[in-house]
């Protein structure tokens, strides 16, 4: 264990100090109340970046989802809630980043947090330096430019919130890498969007495949609400198709801002199904013989 800090309690960097091995859920709740907001900001640019065109391009997103697992995924989500705190850098020990990402404290968790520094490394999102066990990890710009971090607050960049309920409901634990990517996309698009599939390459890097089991799990996780409209096809069989249009939930959602797919008597008034209480039976009274 390392030496004890001189931070406050509160602060993620006691948590070297702690004896034992702490849960996830605990190592997590010490940086999101350090960082002392509700959600976290994440540039649009990670999800979908523009070309000097001007046209939409996939963002490093789909780089992170080829080249990373779960936990590579959930170690930068967690570095961004930290730099919402208004610092990019974040110094722990290496098994205080095994108990971030839910691993036991032994060899195999520190090389699987070094491993995932070593992708968002290559992919420009982070940049890594280590003295012994400890680790000073520090965000760059969510492009993957490798530029200085800087919070999206300052320079008005378009962004996106994901709340953090996220890990304090525990739906990072329900998400697949998949069912992840498509609630950040979700987060950038208006309420009742539609994504066809057979976009995904083209317009975020991600296969067909991918993006339909991201829609799958972010539904049976609560995440997602769906409906459907008929538009009119003369070459199908029944001369129409159903398009699928999905709504955030909430913690995440609605937005508010219908999308400008959506059919016009589409609203953000999510028609939730009530339940209905059961009649109770009045008891008879036992007649006095």
């Amino acid at each position: 264990m390392s030496e004890a800090s001189n931070s406050p309690p509160s602060s993620p960097a006691s948590l070297s100090a702690a004896v034992g091995q702490v849960s996830q859920a605990a190592a997590i709740e010490a940086i999101l109340k350090a960082s002392n907001r509700k959600g976290v900001a994440i540039r649009r640019s990670f999800v979908q970046d523009r070309g000097e065109d001007g046209g939409a391009r996939p963002g490093c997103l789909s780089a992170l989802i080829r080249n990373g697992r779960r936990s590579t995924f959930d170690q930068y989500l967690i570095l961004l809630a930290w730099a919402s705190s208004g610092e990019s850098s974040l110094h722990l020990d290496s098994r205080v980043w095994a108990d971030v990402i839910g691993l036991e404290r032994c060899d195999a968790a520190r090389r699987t947090v070094s491993r995932n520094w070593r992708i968002l490394a290559e992919l420009g999102l982070v940049t890594v330096r280590r003295s012994g066990r400890e680790i000073s990890a520090t965000l760059c710009w969510e492009d993957g430019s490798g530029r200085s971090y800087v919070h999206p607050d300052y320079d008005g960049s378009p962004c996106l919130e994901l709340n953090h309920s996220y890990w304090r409901e525990g739906y990072y634990k329900r998400l697949t890498v998949p069912g992840k990517a498509v609630t950040l996309i979700a987060l950038t698009l208006g309420d009742w969007f539609a994504l066809p599939t057979r976009r995904g390459p083209e317009w975020y890097g991600i296969s067909r495949s991918t993006l339909e089991r991201g829609f799958k799990n972010a539904y049976e996780s609560a995440v997602l609400g769906t409906r459907y409209s008929l538009k009119q096809a003369p070459s199908a069989p029944m001369g129409y198709t159903k398009q699928n249009h999905y709504i955030l939930l909430p913690p995440f959602g609605p937005c508010g801002r219908v999308a400008n797919a959506a059919p016009p008597n589409f609203d953000t008034n999510w028609p939730r199904p009530k339940r209905v209480p059961r009649k109770r039976r009045k008891k008879r009274r036992k007649r006095k013989l």
